[in-house]
């Protein structure tokens, strides 16, 4: 979803280097698993290791992004499962 500007809730698409940073840059994160399908997508994803600061900036993309609620777009993150055991979430 955030790698095509027409399904991405930021309104842009990210770059897979600015998926990756912003990814292992949330709290908690400590590795991240990447899925590929062609010999290009490694390659997008290996660049990673040497993207400048400028590359994996994805600051200007949030900032810019449109007021859109979340809601029925599930990102995977696990943060409705309090939901499962009756627990409070703020979402």
């Amino acid at each position: 979803m955030l790698f095509s500007q027409e399904e991405s809730l930021f309104g842009q698409a990210l770059t897979p280097v600015q998926c990756l940073h912003y990814a292992l840059t949330r709290p908690a994160v400590a590795a991240v698993m990447v899925g590929v399908s062609s010999q290009e997508q490694i390659q997008a994803t290996v660049a990673y290791a040497t993207a400048s600061d400028a590359e994996k900036d994805y600051s200007e993309i949030l900032a810019n992004a449109p007021d859109v609620s979340f809601r029925g777009h599930c990102m995977y993150c696990g943060h409705c499962a309090p939901y499962s055991k009756k627990l409070t979430s703020p979402l």
